[in-house]
């Protein structure tokens, strides 16, 4: 595509573009099937179709209605919010039937009526309907679950967990999820229709990257629905698992509900290997609490909800000093560095605030207006052997709003959607005035080394049409515009860090290395992100429907495309890499190539919706994180240097040292070397100019039965991924041996690399309700997770390549999730959730030949954890038993719940692998630790809890 081309697409189309969308959301309006469901069916009397009947659908608590009217053959649709209606058909000569039905998100469900003669009315409850015929690889997670089941920490993601192939992280500080064999980059989240997508950092969705806090509050979260696979084209910036989510609405009676739950150290286990140590708890509290609160505010017609929660957060992180040779240290040094070791309180605050204003002016039209604040604080980032004056001060804010115009006729409908979306990342050093000292293998003092600023802004327009007016097919067509802007200032080492190493100086007085990063931080930029889809749900025969779609998404800026490779680069290098890597601004341009063809299938074996063969085969675009790409211009701009010193100026293991001296520990010290030129140079970066986004390619096929209350599934998928960015040496040989090039230190050239995944998928479920009083569901996951490459870097061989197809390091082997609810006498319920899985693996580093090339054997993700008995002897490496019990106690029509949460309730050991575990080089003490594990995860934490709802 010519240059012209492009100017037009990202420059003067988008106000067009804009206008469009806007005139289109001014039309009358259905809305997008990321926040509601379908429902669908056939008005019949006497066995006969009838044409022109009324299908009217009154929202039970709201009080706001829809309606559609049947075709020529009876057939009729109505896209509806996630809520339990009143359906009422009315033939146009009399005849009526009245049905309850609950729908829930994503949903597309079928519901017939038959209508009795003249004014007789035929009334039946109907209750929740089950969906058999999508062909999406997909799973609800019901208000139920959300409110009974056992979780702990009130993050609504951590029920994602129930979805087959839905793999979550067990870090504390990483509250993220990831499917198909991919990181937790490529995935996304809706919320009422909002994009949560995160450009800029990893986390896959804005604030999740590096935090303990929950993405929304949990009590203003109705349900919500987890594509693992083969979505349909409407889904965006995803090549992963999509998450859409549906809040909850004020009604046309007041209610609210006020919580609070507590956990202190006494009721938590003290890690296994601080106890091994001999170490106490260190002191620990949390206190989560919040309300909900929402009502009319015009009978049947506007209606408000607000819902606030806050958590609380005390911990001391324990400082102790590692086993570091200290016998040549001077005695003021030792007591200097024990005088660290110690408890450190380490507090962590959220807010999270969520408010929504709905109002239907007639029953064609609806207006709905949502705020989203979070926002958080913690000190951290120390403990073990980094000290508190080396931890850092992180601070975390996300603001979402959006307003949607929803219209609603009987033949098509239409929403129009304006979101304002503001994140920030914004860690910094406790004491940004104290350089870092790293005492290898010992402590490290001194501040933080780094301080990092990273702003994303959204402004997006989308407008989604459907058109149900053509026989047998439901037309659905789409689009967005999103105004990014990225602001970013990355202070990587700009305190700087002085590493002493025993085995070099023993007295510890002389660092035998330093680093520091100096120069301009600003990395902001601007973007446009430009998507299109079309699809069909087309209903072949009565028994097959086939879903057709289409979607293309463009950006003008993912790859930095403007960038001009400075002269200085392409004088020192141009002679020695490929022409590919460097660019003078109009080489580089935006990818038009993301088509993205997708088409499913429904099969209704027996034709009574009692088995359903479906499937799916797609393409998914997402795209690649700006900070992954971000390094060819802040590693030149902003320069980090590694300074090597020696006592005399000899050199070091063979690198050129600088003599030491004292007056060089401090920032001016080493700006002063810099000045004088004798600084190291610093390291570049390559972009291929023909990076593409990455993408995956899935398949699936499967069977659904029902069986009286118990729905069951299997479901066999493929997923297939590329160009997943990593960066490669591009100064070594073969055997990665050095390559001198002329004015920097190293040069790396990006590179992709690819992921395979294979799974079998198995859910027996039997829903909640409150007419039998329980409900449990089985959810297990066969997979195989391989890749080529390491992770952002694959710098152990020439390329991702030539690491061959390994194990990934998610790859789970087998996950099983089991989940209960049970209603018991006097007010009692009981739930519990069961974790088993593989355990994840770890790498075999063995170097017992020696470090060289063709000496050393690295099996990456190739270890595997130690097996444990649950059920099935020795087959889990992990495991976890959730248990909660509540009473509730009635009060005039206000209810109190008591309840009581016990997680991981056996105090099982999941243990956590790390270098040791797999590192073997011949001698004894590597041997000893092979194959053990290096830390655990969290055990058994108890926690109390009481609910008020009025």
């Amino acid at each position: 595509m010519s240059r012209t081309l492009r100017a037009r697409v990202s420059g003067a189309s988008i106000p067009a573009f804009a206008a469009a969308l806007i005139a289109m959301g001014t039309a009358p309006c259905l809305m997008a099937q990321t926040t509601t469901a379908i429902l669908r069916g056939h008005v019949l009397m006497g066995g006969k179709a009838v044409g022109g009947a009324t299908v009217t659908a009154v929202d039970k608590a709201k009080g706001f209605t829809t309606r559609a009217v049947a075709k020529a053959d009876g057939t009729y649709h109505l896209m509806l919010d996630p809520a339990t209606y009143t359906l009422t058909a009315t033939a146009p000569g009399g005849g009526t039937a009245v049905k309850s039905v609950r729908v829930q998100v994503g949903q597309a469900l079928d519901l017939d009526f038959n209508l009795a003669p003249q004014a007789a009315a035929v009334v039946e409850v109907t209750g929740s309907l089950t969906e058999l015929r999508s062909a999406e690889v997909a799973t609800n997670i019901s208000l139920e679950q959300l409110e009974g089941l056992p979780q702990g920490n009130r993050n609504f993601l951590n029920y994602a967990a129930l979805a087959p192939g839905i793999k979550l992280s067990n870090d504390e500080l990483n509250q993220s999820f990831s499917s198909g064999g991919q990181t937790n980059q490529r995935v996304n989240i809706f919320i009422d229709g909002a994009s949560y997508k995160s450009d800029v950092l990893s986390g896959g969705t804005v604030g999740q990257d590096s935090s303990r806090g929950n993405p929304f509050p949990l009590g203003a979260v109705q349900e919500f629905r987890v594509m693992t696979e083969n979505y349909k084209a409407e889904y965006q910036k995803a090549s992963g698992a999509v998450i859409s989510a549906v809040t909850k609405s004020g009604t046309n009676d007041f209610h609210g509900d006020l919580f609070v739950y507590y956990q202190n150290k006494d009721l938590v286990s003290n890690n296994y290997f601080a106890e091994k140590r001999g170490q106490p708890k260190p002191e620990y509290s949390r206190t989560q609490e919040g309300f909900s609160v929402g009502g009319p505010i015009l009978k049947d017609k506007m209606h408000f909800f607000l819902s606030y929660e806050g958590n609380q957060q005390n911990r001391d992180n324990q400082v102790y000093l590692g086993g570091g040779n200290l016998s040549g240290a001077s005695a003021a040094l030792v007591n200097q560095l024990k005088s660290y070791a110690g408890n450190y309180a380490s507090p962590f605050r959220s807010n999270l605030v969520f408010g929504k204003v709905d109002y239907q002016l007639n029953p064609a039209h609806i207006l709905e207006y949502s705020f989203n604040y979070r926002s958080e604080h913690e000190k951290r980032d120390f403990g073990g052997q980094t000290t508190y004056e080396n931890g850092s001060d992180m601070s975390n804010s996300v603001l979402t709003t959006s307003l949607k115009d929803k219209f609603t006729t009987s033949s098509w409908v239409n929403e129009f959607m304006i979101t304002y979306q503001k994140s920030e990342w914004n860690p910094k050093a406790i004491n940004p005035d104290l350089v870092a000292k790293n005492y290898y293998g010992i402590l490290i003092t001194g501040g933080h080394t780094d301080q990092q600023d990273f702003v994303q802004k959204r402004i997006s327009l989308r407008d989604d049409f459907s058109y149900v007016a053509v026989a047998n097919h439901s037309f659905k067509f789409g689009g967005n515009i999103d105004f990014m802007d990225y602001g970013i200032k990355k202070y990587q080492l700009g305190n700087p860090v002085f590493n002493f190493d025993p085995n070099l100086d023993p007295t510890l007085t002389i660092p035998f290395q330093a680093q520091y990063g100096v120069g301009n931080p600003d990395l902001s930029a601007t973007n446009r992100q430009i998507g299109w889809y079309a699809q069909d749900d087309w209903n072949v025969t009565p028994r097959l429907l086939v879903n057709i779609g289409l979607r293309w998404d463009y950006e003008s800026d993912m790859f930095n495309d403007d960038y001009v490779t400075p002269k200085s680069v392409v004088t020192a290098l141009g002679g020695m890499y490929d022409s590919k890597y460097f660019t003078d601004g109009t080489k580089r341009k935006p990818y038009y190539g993301a088509f993205q063809p997708r088409l499913g299938f429904s099969y209704d074996v027996k034709g009574d919706g009692t088995a359903v063969v479906f499937g799916g085969v797609g393409r998914y675009y997402d795209r690649e994180s700006f900070n992954n790409v971000l390094d060819e211009r802040f590693r030149l701009q902003y320069a980090v240097r590694t300074f090597t010193f020696s006592k005399d100026g000899s050199p070091v293991n063979g690198t050129p040292a600088i003599k030491w001296d004292p007056s060089y520990m401090s920032k001016d010290g080493l700006n002063g070397l810099i000045a004088q030129g004798v600084a190291p140079n610093p390291e570049v970066f390559l972009l291929d100019n023909n990076a593409k986004p990455a993408h995956s390619d899935q398949i699936s096929l499967g069977m659904r039965t029902k069986v009286g209350s118990v729905n069951a599934s299997i479901t066999f998928t493929d997923v297939r991924s590329f160009d997943a960015i990593t960066w490669k040496w591009g100064n070594r040989d073969a055997q990665l041996n050095y390559i001198s090039v002329p004015g920097y230190s190293n040069v790396l050239l990006s590179d992709t690399k690819k992921t395979w995944y294979d799974a079998m998928y198995v859910v027996v479920e039997k829903p909640y309700t409150e007419a039998s009083g329980w409900g449990a569901g089985i959810h297990y996951t066969l997979s195989s997770a391989k890749q080529t490459g390491n992770d952002l870097f694959s710098l152990d061989f020439v390329n991702a390549d030539a690491y061959g197809k390994h194990p990934t390091a998610d790859d789970e082997r087998n996950r099983l999730v089991m989940d209960g609810m049970v209603s018991l006498p006097y007010g009692f319920r009981l739930s519990g959730l069961i974790t088993l899985s593989s355990g994840l693996p770890y790498t075999i580093w063995d170097v017992t030949n020696g470090w060289g090339y063709n000496q050393r054997h690295f099996h990456y993700n190739a270890g595997r954890p130690q097996k444990y008995s649950f059920i099935i002897p020795n087959a889990w490496g992990y495991r976890s038993v959730d248990l909660k019990l509540q009473k509730d106690f009635r009060i005039g029509k206000s209810r109190l719940g008591l309840n009581v949460e016990a997680l991981n309730a056996f105090n099982y050991h999941n243990w956590i692998y790390g270098w040791d575990s797999g590192y073997i080089d011949g001698s004894a003490g590597a041997a000893a630790k092979f194959g053990q594990p290096v830390d655990a995860m969290v055990g058994r934490r108890i926690q109390f809890g009481a609910t008020f709802q009025f």
